[in-house]
């Protein structure tokens, strides 16, 4: 799922004719790198704004401590809410309503 946006990466990165694969101030303005956090906001809204924290790990394969530390940072920014339901967490972009706003439940199914 990842996997394209690391391909238009590389597809730049091969175009600008560098031969090292460390990014500079240049290739990633004119590449537009997507960092991880920016991979996680595309994530949320492919999928309605709303995902599991659990899901998220299963799409990107990242460990559970790196997008936990990720989407900590992103809540403090505002970019997404966390909304705990048990033992495990709801995430929701900034754009969506929580599912605990809305009337009654969750909301949400897992689906796999």
């Amino acid at each position: 799922m990842i996997g394209w946006l690391r391909t238009i990466f590389a597809r730049d990165h091969r175009a600008s004719g560098r031969t090292d694969r460390r990014p500079t101030t240049e290739t990633a303005d004119e590449a537009m790198l997507i960092g991880d956090d920016e991979i996680v906001v595309q994530l949320l809204l492919e999928n309605d704004g709303v995902m599991w924290q659990s899901s998220i790990v299963e799409e990107t394969d990242w460990s559970k401590a790196k997008v936990s530390r990720l989407l900590t940072g992103l809540d403090e920014d505002g970019r997404v809410r966390k909304l705990p339901r048990g033992r495990r967490n709801v995430i929701c972009h900034e754009s969506v309503e929580m599912p605990a706003e809305r009337a009654g439940g969750n909301g949400l199914t897992q689906h796999g």
